[in-house]
């Protein structure tokens, strides 16, 4: 449906994808992690398989919707934050990990070739 005044439409847009957002959290929810009823969120199962931002899922053709939605979960925003932080913590074997106080032996390992590879830069350089 076409209004002629721009913000009667986005008005109309933004309530119909709120709608479809609310169902679609209502049959998959609650939180799958703490089973909690507040603050619901769809995020990404698997960071990796993220091709299109959760928001823009809404506006979606119903296939391509259900497609996208079947890789996702729901999540309250404590555990949403949660699984945030861990996709972003470094893995054992990075610099990172090193960095951050580790010193099991792949990250000392990985440490050494980040080390030896800056040393080959810096005599590039000079």
């Amino acid at each position: 449906m076409a209004y002629k005044e721009p913000s009667q439409q986005r008005s109309y847009q933004a309530t119909w994808m709120w709608r479809r957002r609310l169902e679609w959290i209502v049959k998959n929810g609650p939180c799958q992690w703490c089973n909690t009823g507040l603050d619901l969120r769809v995020v990404y199962k698997n960071p990796a398989d993220k091709t299109v931002r959760v928001a823009a899922i809404w506006s979606r053709k119903e296939e391509d919707r259900e497609a996208l939605l079947s890789k996702c979960v729901v999540l309250c925003g404590t555990c949403a934050k949660s699984k945030r932080v861990e996709e972003r913590q470094p893995k054992h074997g990075e610099v990172g990990r090193y960095n951050q106080g580790c010193r099991c032996d792949p990250c000392r390992d990985a440490k050494r070739v980040d080390m030896a590879a800056y040393r080959a830069r810096k005599r590039e350089r000079v």
